[in-house]
């Protein structure tokens, strides 16, 4: 699908927003829209540069892409969006694109939902231990495994503790500290249940099986924000998903 810019139309400045004057057209580009019965899509167009006296010589805003990005936004709010339902792979393999493709979407999806969030009527926490995990790093990278079988230094009798437990005197001084965001545990009266956090554990097992091939730690943390974030999305005039 051909673009043109309407006529005597001003181009608008990447950098501050402004209209300004043209410079030149670069060759066309094409951007990928959201594919119609699995057809393909793309918007071509040859962007204009714009002469702005305070950017210099800039390639204008377009409002279906961002930057440099070859995807529209709608189709990558599309495959962010499609990827909460299939594997990631398999969001690829259903629009014929790649995993690489996907992941940018979720990416982008999760940046602009963490970029918009709204924390302010967060009440309560759940917080749930990382002793084993801790353990299992600890023997990884070569250390002694001072975690194992830690919860028996909080039930021995005083007088029965030895000075091979140091690392306990950190947390028992960690948990003065927080005695008082400790003991809301208590005052609430059941009315909040680990429950929920070890259900998280589950469906972040799962997130993580459905977004396989993952490079780096970065990348499971967007999975999961991704599904389990609740994050925010842009109010579009189509929704396509």
């Amino acid at each position: 699908m051909d673009i043109e810019p309407r006529a005597n139309s001003r181009s608008i400045c990447s950098g501050c927003g402004e209209k300004r004057p043209g410079y030149d057209r670069l060759s066309p580009r094409r951007f990928q829209f959201v594919p119609l019965s699995k057809i393909a899509v793309f918007f071509v167009y040859a962007m204009r540069r714009v002469d702005c006296p305070t950017c210099g010589v800039t390639v204008e805003r377009v409002p279906w892409a961002e930057g440099k990005e070859q995807l529209t936004t709608s189709y990558r709010w599309f495959l962010a969006r499609w990827a909460k339902r299939l594997s990631w792979q398999g969001t690829a393999d259903a629009f014929n694109t790649t995993w690489d493709t996907v992941f940018r979407s979720v990416k982008h999806a999760v940046e602009w939902g963490l970029a918009h969030r709204n924390l302010s009527g967060i009440e309560a926490i759940g917080v749930d231990e990382v002793r084993r995990a801790e353990v299992a790093q600890m023997k990884q990278d070569g250390y002694e495994p001072i975690l194992t079988k830690s919860r028996w230094c909080l039930l021995k009798r005083r007088e029965n503790l030895t000075d091979k437990l140091e690392p306990m005197k950190k947390v028992a001084k960690s948990l003065r500290r927080h005695r008082n965001l400790i003991l809301n545990w208590f005052r609430a009266k059941g009315t909040i249940s680990s429950g929920v956090v070890e259900g998280l554990n589950g469906v972040v097992k799962l997130t993580t099986r459905k977004a396989f091939s993952f490079r780096t730690a970065k990348g499971i943390g967007i999975a999961l924000f991704h599904v389990l974030g609740r994050l925010p999305e842009p109010t579009f005039t189509h929704r396509f998903c």
